[in-house]
């Protein structure tokens, strides 16, 4: 039985790569599908590209005043009519087979909500896989295979049921890392299932999330609550704040005194990363990129 899909794209001055991502959807080898474009006061000429592929009745575009991709994201599942939703950034774009996987998922864990698959990171032209240490089926901890690389459910390589994303919309008053925020809640309380397949292309050539907002009070580092997690989700946590800590050192110094002064945590998980990366060179030697 076929599930039907949105795929909403969030949608600000992205002329010059919004044609691929509808490309991507257009492409695909399913056909049950809508497409949900949010503009968000783009000022190019993203809105005349979008136009041209109106013809297509799945495709629908709203144009909104400037409020940030929460925002975005949020209309555009008020807007969406199926029960599962993509997030899918306007620069980067969906394999051929990705629906199909994500609609063989479904039929086979009707139990699960959330479904993360792996996907191809792009930089200049050029593709890697991100992970090799994805498993099928469902993680025994959230926060732990974030950390080590086993799961990241990123926008395009993770499909939602569209119950959990009315649960958890996302905060309008954040700009940067509002995904972290949502994916973080979710973690808490649902099961997610993940898949070694790759299911899309992070385009990272042109990579805002590496720079901080002007507004730090825009950006999820300004406000994670670290108190009363679990280990493994504290530590996701932390990882999170340190690795933006050059960005933000004054405001993170004062906000989270306590805790940037933990150098053990900050040692801990550097080491965590160096096995992840030791770990994903062991697997991607011994599998020799024979599944992709």
């Amino acid at each position: 039985m076929e599930k039907y899909i949105s795929v909403v794209i969030p949608l600000y001055n992205k002329e010059n790569t919004i044609s691929n991502s509808i490309e991507s959807i257009l492409s695909q080898n399913y056909s049950n599908w809508e497409l949900i474009i949010v503009d968000d006061g783009s000022t190019d000429s993203s809105r005349i590209i979008v136009e041209r592929y109106l013809k297509d009745k799945r495709i629908k575009y709203y144009y909104k005043k400037n409020e940030g991709p929460s925002a975005a994201r949020n209309y555009g599942v008020e807007k969406s009519t199926r029960d599962w939703i993509i997030f899918l950034d306007a620069d980067d774009k969906l394999l051929p087979n990705a629906m199909n996987i994500y609609n063989e998922l479904i039929n086979n864990n009707s139990e699960i909500n959330i479904f993360v698959c792996n996907f191809y990171n792009e930089s200049k032209g050029n593709l890697k896989l991100y992970s090799y240490k994805y498993r099928n089926g469902i993680l025994k901890n959230n926060f732990f295979a974030w950390i080590f690389g086993k799961s990241m459910p990123r926008a395009g390589a993770c499909i939602i049921n569209k119950k959990i994303c009315k649960e958890f919309p996302y905060n309008k008053k954040l700009r940067r890392f509002e995904d972290a925020e949502v994916i973080f809640k979710i973690k808490e309380k649902y099961n997610i299932y993940t898949d070694q397949r790759p299911v899309m292309i992070y385009n990272q050539t042109f990579l805002q999330a590496s720079k901080g907002r002007k507004n730090f009070n825009e950006d999820y580092v300004s406000c994670i609550n670290i108190n009363n997690d679990n280990f493994w989700e504290r530590m996701a946590k932390y990882d999170l704040l340190f690795s933006n800590y050059k960005l933000y050192k004054k405001q993170l110094k004062k906000i989270y005194t306590k805790e940037i002064k933990k150098k053990h945590i900050y040692i801990f998980l550097k080491i965590c990363h160096k096995i992840s990366t030791l770990e994903n060179k062991i697997y991607q030697i011994l599998r020799n990129d024979k599944l992709y």
